[in-house]
């Protein structure tokens, strides 16, 4: 999100992940784990499309307490930096990847649609105090 001094902040992350024989990302199948958005912390518990909880990968059988995302400083870093050049768009969902050789790669930004709910519903509030309710 951007403040009202125009600086991009971050307020909420999370990790999706792919199961079974998905080859890619899908809404409909991806686990959601919610990431502590100051230190890259996974959340004990993912959550399916229909919001049931686990708190391993349902096909390796990895717990995700205590793991944490490698390089997120340098994610938060990257799209802070972004987010600044478009001080404009007041929230942005930001999905990246770190390739193998540890750089941060930007698969797309959203402007709309992105993740508000699921942050909300795990973390939040994740969103007070930004002057939203007023807008019109």
């Amino acid at each position: 999100t951007v403040t009202e001094k125009g600086k991009a902040n971050v307020r909420a992350a999370y990790l999706r992940l792919g199961q079974g024989e998905d080859t890619h990302i899908r809404s409909s199948s991806a686990l959601k784990i919610p990431v502590e958005p100051l230190t890259g912390k996974l959340d004990k518990l993912a959550y399916y499309a229909n919001w049931t909880r686990t708190d391993k990968h349902p096909d390796h059988q990895v717990e995700f307490s205590g793991l944490n995302i490698p390089h997120f400083r340098l994610c938060v870093d990257t799209v802070l930096a972004l987010h600044n050049k478009i001080p404009y768009v007041a929230s942005v969902g930001w999905d990246l990847i770190v390739d193998c050789e540890n750089k941060v790669r930007l698969i797309e930004w959203n402007g709309q649609h992105n993740g508000i709910k699921f942050s909300e519903a795990v973390q939040g509030p994740c969103f007070k105090n930004l002057g939203w309710s007023c807008l019109v």
